[in-house]
Formats: structure tokens, C-alpha cells, sequence
């Protein structure tokens, strides 16, 4: 049952759909980074917009890191002691350099950034 509720909301994670044409895709990294950076610097959310736009952050980093531990080979191999600020600050620096995928799926985008920080070792 938890692999079930974990690979289903993973699957919702990577599926969103966009809003119409002409407005800002809410799963793409320009949607979801402005939550990811006021994770990082601890900012205490004073609205329900900000608040959850942080729990959305993390929520979608989480879903990703358990989904690879159920998968065999995982794609990365996160360390056990890793923090959720950890995980997020990985995904934000490699969101930073590479500017131009801005309007990517911030999903797409974080799992790359997982896997490039905590390849696992053959």
C-alpha cells in the first residue's frame, strides 16, 4: 500500500498539466523555485499561497527521493542523513546554473539535480 501512495503521487508530481496558453505552467521551475528559495533561507511564510508553495517544494523533492529508494537500480542514492534542506538546496543550485530551463518541469528538473549530487556507486 505505501508503494502504491508513494508511486501515485509521484506520478500526479510529474503529470501536472499546465494552465492555459499565455500563463505561467504551474509545475514548471519559474512556478514552484520562488517556494524552494524561501525554504532555503527559513523564511517563516506569513501567507497560505507562500506556505504552501514551500510544501510543494519539498513535498515534490521527498516524493521523488522515496520513489528512487523503491526503485531497483535507484536512480541516485541520496544519504540517509540528508536533510530536506539539504535535498533542496541541491536542486536549487543546479536550477541556478542552468537558467535556460527555467520553464522545464521543476520535477524533471529536481530529479536531474538528485542525480547528478548523489550518483549511486556501482
Amino acid at each position: 500500500m505505501r508503494t502504491f501512495i508513494i508511486s501515485a503521487s509521484l506520478v500526479l508530481a510529474l503529470t501536472q498539466v499546465g494552465l492555459a496558453e499565455g500563463k505561467e505552467d504551474s509545475s514548471s521551475a519559474d512556478a514552484i523555485m520562488p517556494g524552494c528559495r524561501a525554504f532555503v533561507k527559513g523564511e517563516l511564510s506569513s501567507s497560505y499561497i507562500e506556505g504552501y508553495m514551500q510544501g510543494e517544494c519539498v513535498g515534490i523533492i521527498r516524493g521523488l527521493v522515496d520513489a528512487a529508494y523503491l526503485q531497483r537500480p535507484s536512480p541516485f542514492c541520496v544519504p540517509d542523513d540528508a536533510t530536506n534542506g539539504q535535498m533542496v538546496r541541491v536542486v536549487v543550485n543546479y536550477i541556478d546554473r542552468h537558467p535556460e530551463k527555467m520553464h522545464r518541469s521543476f520535477s524533471y528538473l529536481a530529479y536531474d539535480a538528485l542525480k547528478e549530487a548523489w550518483p549511486c556507486k556501482s
